[in-house]
Order: structure tokens, then C-alpha cells, then sequence
């Protein structure tokens, strides 16, 4: 636990000043961002817009950001019509997303919180889909805990949603928790971009 702990806090310490830097030029997302990333306009062969092609209609839907960061895709979900919850173990970024979310006029619909993945509590079944942006590498110590808790949170058939460095160790675990989509994309529900690797499952509680 002592070396875990010890994670959680360098971690925190190293996004904490990226945090701080983003903050000295917080705006609300250019117009031409938001248009990228809205229902219809994604693109497949990009990575982050093949994921948001994925996620299709938000209305109504409950979102889970893992590891949300400065809440840009938090704000870009919310825009679509989602209710977002965010989660980061950096305090300085939950503060940046919940700034964010304000200049964005998206904070009705966006909740963050402020702590490690493998201590966040939600009730059972209650999202529709978790999105993740390089964060699953981030915890590989605890994978099968976070995907535990991923599969507990999440409703049936809920849409799962990850961009990661590619790692074998990572790739085989996601595959025993979770089934692959197929979709009209040439990698099966994955898509590369460099040394990364986006896919989509859905949940088979």
C-alpha cells in the first residue's frame, strides 16, 4: 500500500503542474474543436475522433471520464448531451475541468472528483458509458481491480471506450472483461494512432 500511496502522489504531483501551466490560458473551446467532435462529423482514421464517432448520441446518457484530466473531453461529451462524471487523482486538474466546464456553460451537466481510480465508489450499474483517454497504463498494478470496478459500475451492454499505449498485458486483460464491438473500422473496434491504440467493448454483466 506504502508504494501505491507513493504513486498516487508523484502522479498527482506531475500533472498538478501541467495543470497549473493550462490554467494560465483557460478559454472556452474554439468553435472549430467542438465541430470536429460533434454527432456526425467524426472521422474514423483519427484516433480521438474515431471514439467520439463510437459514442454517437449522448442525450440523457450517463458518462464516466477516467483519469479526466483538465476536463476538455469531459466539456466535449457534455456538448454532446451527456451528464459527465470526472475523475482524477490531480487536484489542480479536477480544479482546471471544473473551470472549464464554467467557461463552457456545461457545468449543470459535469460532476468531478478528485481521487485515485481504485478508491472512486459509484452504485452499481449506473453508467452508460466509460471513457478513458491514457489512463488504464496508468494503473496497471491494480488492472483487475479497475476493470472489476468498471464492471460494476457499469449497465449492461454499456459502452466502454479506452485510448492506450499499446501493451500486450493491457490488450489480453480488456479482452477477458470485455467483448469487442465490431464496427465498420478495419481493426475491429480498435483504431491505431502511432504506438497507440483505441478500442470500444461493451460490458457483459
Amino acid at each position: 500500500m506504502r508504494g501505491q500511496d507513493e504513486r498516487w502522489r508523484s502522479e498527482a504531483k506531475f500533472f498538478d503542474r501541467f495543470a497549473a501551466e493550462a490554467a494560465t490560458t483557460l478559454s472556452p473551446l474554439p468553435h472549430v474543436t467542438l465541430q470536429r467532435y460533434a454527432a456526425g462529423s467524426p472521422r474514423r482514421r483519427f484516433n480521438k475522433e474515431f471514439r467520439f464517432r463510437l459514442v454517437q448520441d449522448l442525450k440523457g446518457k450517463q458518462v464516466l471520464d477516467l483519469g479526466c484530466g483538465d476536463g476538455t473531453n469531459s466539456v466535449l461529451l457534455a456538448q454532446r448531451g451527456a451528464s459527465v462524471i470526472g475523475v482524477d487523482l490531480s487536484q489542480k486538474s479536477i480544479a482546471l475541468a471544473n473551470e472549464r466546464a464554467k467557461i463552457n456553460r456545461v457545468e449543470a451537466q459535469t460532476s468531478f472528483h478528485c481521487s485515485p481510480i481504485e478508491l472512486f465508489e459509484l452504485p452499481e450499474s449506473c453508467i452508460d458509458v466509460i471513457w478513458g483517454d491514457g489512463i488504464l497504463h496508468h494503473v496497471l498494478p491494480q488492472l483487475e481491480l479497475v476493470l472489476a470496478k468498471m464492471l460494476f459500475w457499469a449497465k449492461p451492454n454499456a459502452l466502454v471506450i479506452f485510448s492506450e499505449p499499446i501493451c500486450v498485458k493491457l490488450c489480453v486483460a480488456c479482452e477477458e472483461k470485455f467483448q469487442f464491438t465490431p464496427t465498420p473500422h478495419p481493426m475491429n473496434g480498435r483504431s491505431t494512432g502511432g504506438s497507440w491504440i483505441s478500442f470500444a467493448a461493451t460490458s457483459l454483466n
